[in-house]
């Protein structure tokens, strides 16, 4: 996966994200040969390096829409809530897949795998659900 150059008007807008784009093209090529929990971890950390350059991107509105309009854009309304509130929130997005695959299943087993890997998340959950900034 490959992502395309940045436009302009978003380099113009963002001399940084050049830099942060650079990064995340290297973090998505990258994650193909990680666990989906490693992946996450060095996304959410390449976010919140580079948090000034995605805010820019943001706040730029359509500017940096090749950034804003994918999944990693959908984050990008979280910066306060990963990057400084709940920082354990990347160990509950990697195990969102996981979650989902189990309650799919239905069994009994699979009932007890899911509350075997969610048990550890409660306080990043607990921390999610209790602060603002991650609504």
């Amino acid at each position: 996966l490959q992502m395309p150059a940045l436009p302009t008007s978003c380099t113009s807008a963002c001399p940084s994200m050049e830099e942060a784009a650079d990064q995340l093209a290297l973090a998505i090529t990258a994650a193909d040969s990680q666990t989906s929990e490693q992946a996450a971890q060095d996304l959410f950390a390449l976010l919140c390096t580079h948090r000034d350059a995605f805010q820019c991107a943001v706040d730029s509105g359509t500017a940096c829409e090749l950034i804003t309009s994918t999944a990693v854009g959908e984050l990008l309304g979280s910066l306060d809530c990963f990057c400084t509130v709940c920082t354990d929130f990347p160990l509950i997005y990697s195990s969102l897949d996981g979650f989902t695959a189990l309650l799919q299943t239905g069994t009994d087993t699979a009932m007890t795998d899911l509350y075997t890997s969610m048990c550890p998340q409660i306080t990043s959950m607990k921390c999610v659900t209790e602060n603002s900034e991650c609504s």
